[in-house]
This record gives structure tokens, sequence and C-alpha cells, in this order.
């Protein structure tokens, strides 16, 4: 940015390194708004917009995967898969109290549509 400024042809500054014309351009522009001299978000907001962007995917994401699991329950079927994911901990030795880990364990099971449970031999 130092040749444009001073005075230099961005013809003969993209010829010498090698650049098209366009690449100097752009990043000329983007020097002008992370230096405060036109008014646009500079590559730090825009780095924290796509982060915003990505988070928001993310969370939309989780929300579909969730949504049928509340329709299901409000409808009145989550009752009786709570039920027989009890039953399953129970056979696996699981018990209502234990360790922190052992509770989400449960926890997301509850929350997750169950497989038909296999017959125990």
């Amino acid at each position: 940015m130092d040749l444009i400024e001073a005075g230099w042809p961005i013809r003969q500054i993209a010829h010498d390194r090698g650049m098209s014309e366009q690449t100097i351009h752009v990043s000329r522009r983007q020097h002008l708004i992370d230096t405060g001299r036109l008014p646009r978000a500079t590559s730090e907001d825009q780095a924290a917009l796509v982060a915003a962007r990505r988070k928001t995917a993310e969370v939309k994401a989780e929300l579909a995967i969730r949504r049928p699991c509340s329709a299901a329950d409000r409808q009145g079927g989550a009752t009786r898969r709570r039920y027989e994911a009890v039953a399953v901990m129970a056979d696996e030795g699981m018990s209502a109290d234990g360790d922190e880990s052992a509770r989400r364990r449960r926890v997301r099971l509850l929350r997750l549509p169950l497989a038909p449970a296999l017959p125990h031999a």
C-alpha cells in the first residue's frame, strides 16, 4: 500500500509483483476500510459476522433436530418412550442416583427417540 500512496501506478505495481490489477484494487480498498478511511465493515467485523452466522447455523441445525422430538412429546408418545428408556437403563444397571456424567447420559437418552427394545436373553 506504501507504493500506491507514494503515487506509483497500480498497473506498474501489479506487473512488478505478478498480480492482477483487480487484486491490488481489492487489497487497497480493504486497507482503506481497515484504516477507517472508508465507512464499511473492517476485516475484524467481517470475521465476527462470519462467526456469528456459523453459530446461528449450528443453533438452527440443533433446533431442527430437536423440533420433531418436541412435537412427539406434545402428542403424548414421549411418556411411553421415557418409561421404556427407564426400563432399559434399569436393565443396564443405571440407577436414578449417580455421578454427573451418568446423569447427562440419562438425560440425553430420555430426550432422543428410542429404537425398539431388544429382547432379553
